[in-house]
């Protein structure tokens, strides 16, 4: 491929961080984007295993936490609109964060629109790896009492003296 074509399709924003990486060296800059494509086919199969075991590990602690297996539906109210999930701009004005609530609402569409049932079950995949970090926000963790740290099955003891 040759470079003008390399940067029709993949923009000349994306390339251009290549060549300055190669001392404008088109060949060798194009070289390392296809390395990059290779490290990243590589990696894809470990975070999608990241991803999915997160998720369930954090679906397992929190379910334990609200005692209730279909959480993310019945118990939006405690954690997407607690008075606590909120942030400030720069100038330094409050707002409410709602990235729960639209990463629940834009799941909850997208299985409205397959006319699929909204479940726990259901929804539980259709929901984005940001969403499942939110979970370590620290307004969330304040929230849900440190429950989103219960997924690391493996971590060190939590200290729960005073």
């Amino acid at each position: 491929m040759n470079w003008v074509k390399h940067e029709q399709n993949f923009s000349i924003d994306r390339v251009n961080k290549y060549l300055i990486a190669c001392n404008q060296d088109v060949d060798k800059a194009m070289q390392l984007y296809r390395y990059n494509i290779q490290v990243s086919q590589a990696l894809y199969p470990l975070l999608s295993i990241l991803e999915v075991s997160l998720r369930n590990g954090i679906d397992r602690a929190l379910t334990d936490h609200f005692r209730d297996a279909r959480w993310l539906i019945t118990r939006r109210m405690q954690f997407a609109y607690h008075p606590l999930m909120v942030y400030k701009d720069p100038g330094g004005i409050t707002y409410p964060d709602l990235y729960f609530e639209n990463k629940l609402q834009k799941a909850e569409n997208w299985l409205k629109a397959r006319s699929k049932p909204i479940t726990h079950g259901n929804l539980l995949p259709e929901l984005t790896f940001g969403f499942w970090l939110k979970f370590f926000d620290k307004n969330a963790i304040k929230i849900l009492k440190g429950a989103s740290i219960e997924a690391f099955t493996n971590r060190p003891a939590r200290n729960v003296s005073s």
